[in-house]
């Protein structure tokens, strides 16, 4: 499935970030700043950039940087996420609306500016009600 706009918009955005020389490429070194501010070891680090150097050129382009997060975004357990869900729509009506949403976000990502902006990248109306499909699909995306 290909991925929204937005959502492509805010990675280029952080690409954009971590290239801190403006190579137009990441290092080892720079991913390492970003994935362990998301609590990787360096070790996890290593082994990522291993996976995503497929030309070995010791950088990674956008489009493997965007590889990377999508493989980090679905490292989320669906069955856990379902839970997440259920507890969340309290009176068992099959959607939440879009501040329960945005709140179970932030206690599961921790960031409450990181959902903000996904929510943003993603178009997520305020006035949406959001199935647990949905829900498992948005949390995998931010």
């Amino acid at each position: 499935m290909p991925l929204p706009e937005g959502l492509v918009d805010e990675y280029r955005k952080q690409f954009s970030q971590i290239d801190k020389d403006d190579s137009g490429f990441v290092t080892q070194e720079e991913l390492s700043s970003l994935l362990s501010q998301m609590g990787h070891s360096e070790a996890d680090v290593k082994e990522k950039f291993r996976e995503l150097d497929q030309d070995i050129d010791k950088k990674i382009s956008f489009a493997e940087f965007i590889d990377l997060m999508e493989k980090l975004s679905l490292g989320r357990d669906s069955s856990e996420l379902e839970e997440v869900f259920k507890l969340a729509d309290e009176e068992g009506m099959g959607f939440i609306d879009y501040d329960t949403l945005k709140r179970m976000l932030i206690e599961l990502i921790g960031s409450s500016d990181r959902v903000s902006h996904g929510l943003r990248a993603l178009r997520i109306n305020e006035d949406e009600h959001i199935d647990c499909e949905q829900f498992i699909e948005i949390a995998n995306s931010i």
